[in-house]
């Protein structure tokens, strides 16, 4: 009995880790250099942010911050995205393959 509680106790952590990763189109490791991030992007990063402001329904004037990156091992366009009236920035995640967001947060509420 004890044994099982334990690969459950073990097992959740693993799952919620799981449960954050990304899905994408280009598989990529933080020991690349940016060339070679660059080389394998088939998104161009003003299309990404576009892409980005859009789906905050943000105005194109609006401060961003952040580019190509890579994340949970993909390879992402990851912007900051500053939006009037609020005081922290959402983060939005667009797939440097297919141009297709990945994951939007908005801040955490106070």
């Amino acid at each position: 009995m004890k044994s099982i509680a334990w690969a459950i106790a073990l097992a959740l952590p693993l799952a919620a880790a799981a449960a954050d990763s990304l899905e994408c189109s280009i598989k990529a490791s933080k020991r690349m250099s940016p060339a070679e991030l660059t080389g394998l992007a088939k998104v161009k990063e003003v299309d990404a942010r576009k892409t980005a402001l859009a789906s905050l329904k943000a105005p194109q004037a609006a401060n961003t911050y952040g580019g190509l990156g890579v994340e949970d091992g993909c390879l992402v366009y990851a912007f900051d995205i500053k939006m009037p009236g609020k005081r922290d920035p959402d983060e939005v995640i667009v797939d440097a393959g297919t141009g297709e967001i990945l994951k939007r947060k908005a801040p955490a509420a106070k």
